[in-house]
């Protein structure tokens, strides 16, 4: 009945709020299925989107294992690699969607699906990390590099740079001591600079192997065999330089010691004793001077030979001090060495001119001394005028050749008296006065000679004319005439030297004395003679014509 109506409406009742429960039940699990399903979907695709992502941000981060070692490539790396590296970051959020909306899943499937969920957003987790870390640390790493790399070209383009001016000097023919000086200096300026190149280089090939490697090793090789080149360069040219200093020191002393020497040989020369009058003497200054002058020739030699050695290393040697030095010290040897040349020439000339002219004077004073001396007692045994005619005729005679024996020994008088004043110039002040006085000693005897038989020959021509009848005066004025006639006549032509003109002059102002005293005698003949003409008887008579 009516219980079991109840029963089955409570029943049904039951069983229809159970199946309204159901339903409800079954709507909210269709829409979190559905919802289910969307974030299923949304987790896929994401998923997928940020597996792509990652597998094309790992290739182009692969990019920049190798970093460039060049810097501004290096620069662009960094620059792309802050780019890269902010594109992993702003993925930060897509990443804990993705993971959340994952986790968010994980509560409504079952848990071997869960597992295998998990894994895979560990995975991407420890994925997208690594993409963090990845790019960070290729970001620092390009960091790190950068001051390397910028060291290193520093380096090696300054390096390059003086290596370039290294060479151009280096390839002159003959570069100066300055510049080779300058570039030693540089040479310990730039091998830190080297050592440095050589220190980073390696390290850089580290960080970027493959071709970067080979270009920094490229760069180092070529910079050191270059620096080693340029250094031997270097090394051989002040080599070389010192060398040459040292052969023009060696040729500088050389020089200056013919240049003392010289002037020290000048001075002797300049301050040396004139000629000597005595041919002795003399001869002991030319064998000494002939000794100075085979030195001098000795040393001509020598002085040829280091002017040629001279020559060699200017021709050889670099540009420096030492060689203007040497072109004045040269020429300076040379004038000095021509000099002493032209005074050791004039004083052997001189010497030779001397001993010539002493030897001659000294002969010729012991003939003239030796005749003067045999005149001399000659005139001094002649006795007084005689009282005949016929006497005094023949002492006229021998007073004739005596006077003839004047006449004829004046050129040796003469001849001395020249030879006598050339080795006066010659000789010093003592020496020419000796000379000057043997001149005059033999010049004045001479004249005293030349004097007193002259008055003798006057007396004898007047003891004549007192003693004698009119032919025999006029016999003795006849020849007293032809005789100053004859030395009128024999008279040598007028001298270009004033000592001896003077004593021309005195000869002619001595027989113009005569012909004043004889004027006397001759008017007493011419008034005779008149006389004589005048009585004769017959004037065409033959004596009166005589």
């Amino acid at each position: 009945g009516e219980d079991e109506a109840g029963g089955v409406a409570d029943r049904v009742q039951d069983t229809a709020e159970r199946y309204a429960a159901l339903v409800e039940q079954s709507d909210a699990l269709a829409q979190l299925l559905q919802a289910s399903r969307a974030g299923l979907r949304h987790l896929v695709l994401t998923y997928q989107h940020l597996q792509a992502w990652m597998e094309s941000m790992e290739q182009r981060l692969a990019k920049y294992r190798v970093l460039a070692v060049h810097t501004d490539k290096l620069l662009q790396q960094m620059e792309d690699l802050a780019d890269l590296t902010e594109e992993v970051a702003n993925h930060q959020g897509d990443v804990d969607s993705t993971v959340d909306s994952g986790l968010e899943l994980m509560k409504h499937i079952s848990s071997d699906e869960a597992i295998q969920l998990k894994d895979k957003l560990d995975s991407l987790q420890r994925r997208y990390n690594d993409l963090t870390s990845r790019g960070s640390d290729l970001l620092k790493h390009a960091q790190e590099a950068l001051p390397l790399v910028q060291q290193f070209h520093n380096s090696h383009n300054r390096l390059v740079d003086w290596m370039l001016g290294a060479e151009t000097q280096l390839q002159c023919a003959e570069p100066r001591e300055d510049d080779i000086q300058r570039l030693e200096q540089d040479i310990q300026e730039f091998r830190p600079v080297l050592e440095n190149i050589n220190l980073i280089g390696p390290q850089l090939c580290q960080i970027s192997p493959g071709e970067g490697a080979s270009t920094i090793e490229g760069l180092v090789t070529r910079d050191n065999r270059r620096f080693d080149a340029i250094a031997e360069q270097i090394q051989r040219k002040a080599e070389r330089i010192h060398l040459s200093k040292q052969r023009s020191l060696e040729v500088i002393t050389d020089i200056d010691e013919l240049l003392d020497w010289f002037r020290e040989v000048e001075a002797q020369l300049r301050e040396a004793e004139p000629p000597s009058a005595e041919p002795d003497v003399i001869r002991v200054q030319l064998k000494e001077h002939k000794a100075l002058n085979d030195d001098i020739g000795g040393q001509k030699s020598r002085v040829r030979d280091v002017i040629s050695t001279a020559k060699k290393v200017l021709r050889e040697s670099a540009q420096h001090e030492d060689t203007g030095t040497i072109r004045e010290k040269m020429e300076d040897l040379r004038e000095n060495m021509e000099t002493v040349s032209a005074l050791s020439r004039d004083r052997l000339e001189v010497l030779e001119q001397a001993l010539a002219l002493a030897e001659h004077f000294c002969e010729s004073h012991a003939d003239l001394s030796t005749w003067l001396d045999e005149m001399e007692r000659h005139v001094s045994m002649l006795a007084m005028p005689a009282l005949r005619p016929d006497l005094i005729a023949q002492q006229q005679d021998k007073n004739e050749l005596l006077v003839q024996s004047i006449t004829e020994h004046k050129p040796l008088v003469d001849k001395l008296t020249k030879t006598g004043e050339a080795l006066i110039r010659l000789t010093n002040e003592e020496d020419g006065a000796k000379v000057q006085e043997v001149l005059d000693s033999d010049n004045a005897r001479y004249a005293a000679l030349r004097s007193e038989l002259r008055q003798r020959q006057q007396a004898l021509e007047k003891a004549l004319q007192e003693s004698s009848q009119f032919s025999d005066k006029l016999e003795g004025m006849l020849r007293a005439l032809a005789n100053t006639a004859d030395q009128v006549s024999g008279s040598e032509p007028v001298s270009a030297h004033p000592p001896r003109i003077r004593d021309q002059m005195e000869e002619n102002n001595a027989m113009v004395e005569d012909l004043d005293k004889r004027e006397e005698a001759f008017q007493a003949v011419r008034r005779a003679a008149n006389d004589v003409i005048n009585k004769a008887p017959n004037a065409a008579d033959p004596a009166v014509k005589d």
